[in-house]
């Protein structure tokens, strides 16, 4: 095979100071990027598939033998102890986050025993990367990052090459556009190059977050009324010492998906919505929540908020279901399945009819929802949600109250059935 006949599996021991010099070369579209190729794909456990976008391959000879394999691309889109470490808000990583580079493959073959060789190859290609990534993708590195299966690997050759080891992944992979729980959670390290920079975009980002805390300071004032449902109160357990904080509590929570808007008057109108709902207020729609704790100018705001506000709302549940699963999730947990009816009088709400509800016990005039659950030792939460729409819906006659309610085109007929398989998947 192309790649095999220029490997000598000679068995080398000794220290890395007894096996120079090492020639370490970029075999990007070069012959012997065959040679980088077959080895990763043979030697190493994730093995190799064509990688898309920027990456530089490096390979390693001693006396003209391969010995080892490097290659570093683009940095991962989500990673939380990363992003925590670095600092930047999202309009920072937006802008920036071509600046790092992930050691994606490091591959020392398996009859090579050399003391000290791992560490000194991280150290010797960073210094590399510094050159060959701005002269080839036009983007100077300013931190490098790597992910450890730590169940087969300690990391220690990033520790002593002075990476600094960060904390674990969440367990989430990306399929599509959707992040999906794996489990495999993972070790991630970084190596910063440009610590000015880093501390730049720090220092940028703590001032653009005292911007915000300042106009966000109306809903921050309204979630602190003490005015909270008491039956919702007695329902989760909270006491009586507690109450005073809960303003504080729901702050921080609707914090963790502030990205998801695009302005900061739609924060601010979420803020208002959710304290509404967890209100003492009889009439929980638009009307009175936006008169209680917002002015009769933001009645219509309001109401254009709820019913045609754009926000992103896959990312929102995708924060949601890794909060919640950073809580809960067990390996001997458990989905459920159930249905939950929302009697309606009128006939314009989408997806409205007169079937069975559970809530009533009989059939009426209600909307339908099917609803995934998770359950285990830890406790249980809700994973997703989704709204029955009868197949009369779909029907000639309903066509323009489909447009009118905002109903996807492509959307198609499913029973509920199939709305949980979908959702389990």
């Amino acid at each position: 095979m192309q790649g095999y006949d220029e490997i000598k599996q000679a068995y080398l021991t000794g220290s890395v100071k007894d096996f120079k010099p090492l020639e370490i070369i970029n075999v990007n579209k070069t012959e012997k990027e065959a040679v980088w190729d077959w080895m990763v794909k043979n030697y190493h456990y994730l093995g190799y598939e064509k990688t898309i976008g920027p990456r530089i391959k490096y390979l390693v000879l001693y006396a003209g033998t391969p010995i080892a394999a490097l290659s570093y691309n683009r940095a991962a889109l989500k990673i939380g102890v990363r992003d925590d470490y670095i600092g930047w808000n999202q309009a920072q990583k937006q802008t920036m986050l071509k600046n790092v580079v992930s050691n994606n493959r490091f591959l020392i073959l398996p009859w090579i025993k050399i003391k000290y060789l791992a560490s000194h190859l991280l150290s010797r290609t960073i210094k590399m990367l510094q050159k060959d990534w701005p002269a080839l993708f036009g983007e100077m590195p300013f931190a490098v990052e790597t992910f450890v299966d730590r169940d087969k690997f300690k990391g220690t050759c990033y520790l002593a090459a002075n990476w600094q080891y960060l904390g674990e992944t969440k367990g989430y992979g990306k399929i599509g556009k959707a992040f999906v729980y794996h489990g495999n959670r993972k070790g991630v390290y970084i190596y910063v190059i440009n610590k000015p920079f880093l501390d730049h975009i720090r220092q940028d980002a703590y001032r653009q977050s005292l911007q915000e805390k300042a106009k966000r300071k109306m809903p921050t004032m309204m979630l602190q009324a003490m005015d909270w449902n008491p039956d919702i109160l007695e329902e989760a357990g909270v006491t009586e010492e507690s109450v005073a904080g809960l303003g504080d509590m729901l702050g921080d929570y609707l914090e963790r998906y502030s990205d998801c808007f695009a302005r900061s008057e739609q924060r601010a109108h979420a803020a208002c919505y959710a304290k509404g709902l967890l209100s003492d207020l009889e009439r929980k729609s638009i009307e009175p929540i936006a008169l209680r704790y917002a002015s009769p100018d933001e009645v219509r705001r309001m109401q254009y908020f709820t019913q045609g506000g754009i926000w992103d709302d896959e990312g929102m549940l995708a924060i949601y279901q890794a909060h919640l699963s950073s809580i809960v999730s067990v390996q001997e947990g458990m989905l459920t399945v159930d249905g939950c009816d929302f009697p309606k009088k009128g006939k314009e709400s989408v997806g409205v009819s007169r079937q069975y509800c559970g809530a009533a016990g009989k059939t009426e005039n209600c909307q339908a929802g099917v609803f995934l659950g998770y359950s285990g030792v830890n406790g249980y939460g809700l994973i997703n949600k989704g709204l029955y729409m009868p197949e009369k819906w779909f029907e000639d006659p309903y066509a323009e109250r489909r447009i009118k309610c905002g109903v996807p085109e492509g959307l198609a007929f499913q029973t509920k059935p199939q709305m949980a398989s979908e959702m389990i998947r």
